[in-house]
């Protein structure tokens, strides 16, 4: 599963390499117009629908050799959609640029519990702080706020740093059930 799918180059090249992806975005507009494109282009395939309809949010393409699943929901909605359908749970999550509001770490983590497999893993990609939004939020405070939460049972950790010429770093997290969870 891709969440906060974007472009979805990620996805599309798991499509190419044989495996199936639950793309999700917040905006449709990205949907309709830079994702399904390119899905229609990088997979060289015809889109039965070229648009996700406004009153839509969810859609499923496929042809013989591919399979995926365009779903417009909000996190907080988004494990009763997935349900709905009856979707096996993932070997990975990935998501990037989905950290900026500590509210969402509680719906992020609720939908890697549901949806991850055991012994999956998830991946996100995030600053180390996002400058303008709520003080504190960014890679460590994502970290912190998984490993200190019970409920869940996840670990987290950043797996890889790069700093550029910005003034903050860019991190790579990685999120697994916790090896006590039995």
């Amino acid at each position: 599963m891709y969440i906060c799918c974007g472009h979805g180059l990620v996805g599309i090249k798991v499509l190419l390499d044989n495996g199936n992806v639950v793309f999700q975005e917040l905006n449709k507009e990205v949907i309709n117009d830079v994702l399904l494109p390119n899905i229609k282009k990088n997979l060289k395939m015809k889109l039965k629908k070229k648009k996700l309809k406004e009153n839509k949010h969810y859609m499923k393409i496929n042809n013989d050799k591919i399979t995926c699943y365009v779903i417009n929901k909000p996190w907080h909605k988004l494990n009763s959609k997935l349900q709905k359908k009856k979707l096996n749970c993932f070997d990975f999550i990935l998501g990037n640029e989905i950290l900026y509001r500590k509210e969402n770490y509680y719906h992020i983590l609720k939908i890697l519990k549901k949806n991850l497999k055991k012994g999956g893993k998830a991946y996100f990609g995030s600053k180390s702080y996002y400058f303008g939004f709520e003080d504190g939020t960014g890679s460590n405070s994502f970290v912190t706020y998984v490993n200190n939460n019970e409920h869940f049972n996840f670990v987290a950790r950043i797996i890889q740093t790069t700093t550029g010429k910005s003034v903050y770093s860019k991190d790579i997290i990685e999120v697994t059930f916790s090896p006590n969870n039995d």
